[in-house]
Parts: structure tokens; C-alpha cells; sequence
């Protein structure tokens, strides 16, 4: 590599020199395909730039499934609504902080 006529022995020394932008036809799936593979492209870049958010994220999943196992148990034992409860109070809780910090990623 040359940086005006010299030659650059490492390419860290670049690093800033050319800011560029690239598109590739997979790029573009983010605009032409539903919500769900966008909210994945922004959770996988949150995660990268803050663990937390993946941990976060981990617990979603984990109370949403615990939840929906126990919403298709319900009418059988209708004793879970109290544990329903919990759940979902779990669920909004770590729900808006997920959607506090997706909103913050799009505004940057």
C-alpha cells in the first residue's frame, strides 16, 4: 500500500486516511426484508459495543420463552397466573430497556 506516493508499512498507519462506506447486495436485505432481520443487525452490532445489552438480551429470550410455556399451560393450571405475572413484568422491564437502547443506536 502507498499513502500519497509513500509506502505504508502497516496498514494501521491508513486508518482514517479514506473513510468509505460499502454496500454489498446482502446490505441491501436490511432494507428489503421485514423488521425482524433489522432488529437482529442492530442487536448484533449492540452487543459487539456493549456486553451488557447482550446479556440483557440473553434474559429477554429467556423470560419470553418461560412465559410462553407457561401462557399454553394456563388453561390447565390456572394457578400460574400469579408466576404469568412475574414473567411478564420481567419481560417489560428488560423489553424497555432493550427498546431504550435501539432507539439511542438509530438516533447515533
Amino acid at each position: 500500500m502507498k499513502l500519497n506516493g509513500v509506502k505504508v508499512n502497516k496498514s494501521t498507519d491508513i486508518l482514517g486516511t479514506l473513510n468509505t462506506v460499502i454496500f454489498s447486495p446482502e446490505d441491501l436485505k436490511l432494507i428489503k426484508e421485514g423488521p425482524a432481520l433489522r432488529r437482529r443487525f442492530i442487536d448484533n452490532e449492540l452487543s459487539q459495543i456493549r456486553p451488557k445489552y447482550y446479556y440483557i438480551l440473553s434474559q429477554y429470550n429467556k423470560v419470553l420463552m418461560q412465559r410462553n410455556n407457561i401462557l399454553k399451560t394456563l388453561m390447565f393450571s390456572p394457578s400460574n397466573r400469579t408466576t404469568l405475572e412475574i414473567f411478564s413484568e420481567q419481560l417489560a422491564d428488560y423489553g424497555s430497556v432493550i427498546i431504550q437502547n435501539r432507539i439511542e443506536f438509530i438516533k447515533n
